[in-house]
């Protein structure tokens, strides 16, 4: 069992002080004293040499239902600030939810220096009402009261550091930070031979989807996507009209393509990658081939490592070539991350740009797409606070790696051809 140290700690400490305090002025008599020496406590009031049960000593006194009210509030008190102890100790040692514990522990410190203070003050009325001063042990007891409220603020702010360190701690997990010593010696995963279980090199393949006009379907690193393209057809919507055709492109990451699942519906980063790949497919799609048409691209994250959004767009032109859309050339999409140290290229999950993590200067991340045979740029991207030199090195690095990339997309393409035409010739 491995317990933690931090504020709770001194929580536990003083909770359990407050518990001390309590239970030295609760056990006594002296509660109250007038000037015949009468000496009355919750349980036990002693005249002289003689001590008497507090409930037979009032018996037949008005007083005497308040007095033992206040007795048990007392009673509740004390249980209540030796259970905080106990729910401190198990929280600590995170033997159960730690959240509902740890606020569960402060509220009951707080209730019980409520009912802890009402029965002193309950014991006081009476006595004052009977000609008697209130003694040393009441005040011990509103002491032990007054800790025990510290203890529950400290309880309270312990509780919410250490579920904030909690979270910081299992993101570091879940996506460790990036080191000087593990970029030196990174390789460009995906110009490595990437071999499956039958000896085959399998990178990107085209008409895998024999219900779509063309499709798609690339692994990079484990980054797996799935493209398909439907259409020309015509536009659904009456005023969207235009001599010039549409293209559309919907992108979505499977529910446990992901870390965390991912919900049915798109959300906003989804969203924004729909329209960063509509803005960096068009360039290359001969809209004026189509009038009065639309083209829907339809893109689906099997499995996310890293870098969806550039192959996302590589797969994307690899499946409007295999429906057979006029293109003025084919896209190839490639991102890099951009540190103090290095810039590499395609990072994996774990590697990529993160805002709430990455916000020191010279980090960031950038996406380029590219069109080889015109050596043009249709699309980039940048996010992060970057020195232009560091982002016109990456975007140097990017545009190289396209065009090594560019002849494995023309395979795919030409791969697809060859196979539909023998189907049709066999048909």
């Amino acid at each position: 069992m491995n317990c933690r140290v931090g504020l709770d700690w001194i929580a536990c400490v003083v909770q359990l002080a407050a518990a001390l305090f309590f239970t030295l002025g609760f056990s006594t008599q002296y509660w109250a004293t007038d000037d015949d020496s009468v000496n009355a406590g919750l349980f036990t009031t002693c005249d002289g040499s003689y001590c008497y049960d507090t409930h037979v000593f009032y018996n037949g006194k008005p007083e005497k239902a308040t007095i033992m009210g206040a007795a048990v509030l007392q009673i509740f008190s004390l249980c209540g600030v030796y259970f905080v102890v106990l729910l401190m100790l198990l929280y600590m040692c995170g033997l159960f939810d730690e959240r509902s514990l740890s606020r569960g522990a402060a509220i009951t410190a707080f209730i019980t220096a409520l009912l802890g203070l009402i029965g002193v003050v309950m014991f006081g009325t009476a006595m004052s009402s009977l000609q008697y001063t209130l003694n040393w042990s009441c005040g011990v007891v509103i002491v032990g009261l007054i800790v025990d409220i510290a203890a529950g603020v400290c309880i309270y702010i312990g509780g919410r550091q250490w579920e904030d360190s909690q979270t910081k701690h299992h993101r570091r997990e879940l996506f460790p930070p990036i080191r000087k010593s593990n970029l030196t010696s990174r390789l460009d995963p995906r110009l490595e031979p990437r071999t499956n279980q039958k000896g085959r090199n399998k990178i990107l393949k085209a008409g895998v989807i024999s219900q779509a006009r063309g499709s798609a379907y690339i692994e990079q690193n484990e980054t797996k996507v799935m493209c398909a393209v439907y259409g020309p057809r015509e536009v659904v919507k009456k005023e969207a009209f235009s001599l010039i055709g549409q293209l559309t492109c919907e992108f979505k990451f499977a529910t446990f393509s992901c870390r965390i699942r991912r919900k049915h519906q798109q959300d906003n980063e989804e969203k924004d990658y729909s329209s960063q790949l509509q803005d960096a497919l068009e360039p290359a799609v001969c809209l004026h081939k189509f009038p009065k048409a639309q083209v829907n691209v339809y893109v689906t994250v099997l499995q996310n490592d890293g870098s969806p959004l550039a192959a996302s767009l590589t797969c994307c032109t690899v499946a409007l070539a295999n429906a057979g859309i006029e293109m003025y050339d084919l896209v190839v999409g490639c991102s890099a991350r951009i540190t103090p140290y290095q810039v590499f290229i395609d990072p994996t999950e774990t590697e990529e740009y993160k805002p709430e993590q990455d916000n020191q200067p010279g980090n960031g991340s950038i996406m380029v797409g590219l069109m080889p045979s015109q050596n043009q740029v249709s699309a980039v991207t940048s996010k992060g606070e970057v020195q232009f030199e560091l982002l016109n090195k990456a975007t140097k690095q990017c545009i190289e790696v396209c065009q090594k990339l560019y002849p494995v997309l023309q395979q795919a393409v030409a791969k697809a051809v060859e196979v539909r035409l023998t189907s049709d010739h066999v048909t």
